[in-house]
């Protein structure tokens, strides 16, 4: 009989001590869960990211790489928005660049490449945090619980950085088409640099065939501007 209580007491000491554990680890589950809620919600807020992880367990390889993500999506759309002012400021089908740049037109066909080759990145970039495949490749890779998988997702889904990215890619379509057509000019003239010249500040040729190629070169130009 002694036995059976000594065996009944250790049963409901382990009962407590799991109940208690259950509770503790219930507690701190959901005190992490706020914490993580906490920070995603504090992002972008100020224009600011805080870095430092705050949450812990998976919660904090969660909070890690929405930040990172994050950080990166930024990133490349202050850039976009920058390069889109340069583009917009760009002054190269002129005749002082004729002159300066011309016929070869090094300079300006290179800075305008540059121009689109990074615009290219920073969209692809923006594309590997939203495609579906690269996201579910990247969730699988940090090895969290499928409860917390799927945490991560909706929280990327809520952020709406999919959304946002289409608008990107659909402003950065209005100004490669732009880029593509100063470099369409400029190529023009560069391979027929012998057919042009410039006399009495105005670009002349021998061609009129040349010339009305050219001209309807920077109309179809200036309807894109």
């Amino acid at each position: 009989m002694k036995n059976k209580m000594i065996f009944l007491v250790i049963l409901l000491v382990v009962a407590i001590v799991t109940v208690a554990v259950a509770l503790f680890l219930a507690f701190g589950d959901i005190k992490d869960r706020n914490v993580l809620t906490a920070q995603i919600n504090a992002i972008g807020q100020d224009g600011e990211i805080d870095m430092n992880i705050a949450s812990t367990g998976e919660y904090a390889v969660i909070e890690k790489q929405v930040k990172e993500d994050c950080q990166t999506y930024y990133d490349a759309i202050d850039k976009l928005k920058e390069n889109f002012e340069t583009i917009s400021k760009i002054d190269v089908i002129n005749l002082e660049n004729y002159k300066n740049d011309g016929p070869e037109f090094n300079e300006s066909l290179g800075k305008l490449r540059s121009l689109k080759e990074e615009n290219e990145q920073l969209i692809q970039a923006l594309d590997d945090l939203t495609n579906d495949i690269k996201l579910n490749q990247k969730a699988d890779g940090l090895g969290l619980s499928s409860r917390n998988r799927k945490l991560y997702m909706s929280i990327i889904e809520t952020l709406n950085l999919k959304a946002n990215t289409e608008k990107e890619k659909s402003e950065n379509e209005k100004f490669e088409s732009y880029l593509d057509s100063l470099i369409d000019i400029l190529s023009y003239l560069k391979d027929n640099g012998n057919q042009w010249f410039i006399e009495n500040d105005a670009l002349k040729s021998q061609s009129q065939e040349f010339i009305d190629t050219y001209n309807k070169k920077v109309e179809e130009m200036k309807s894109k501007i």
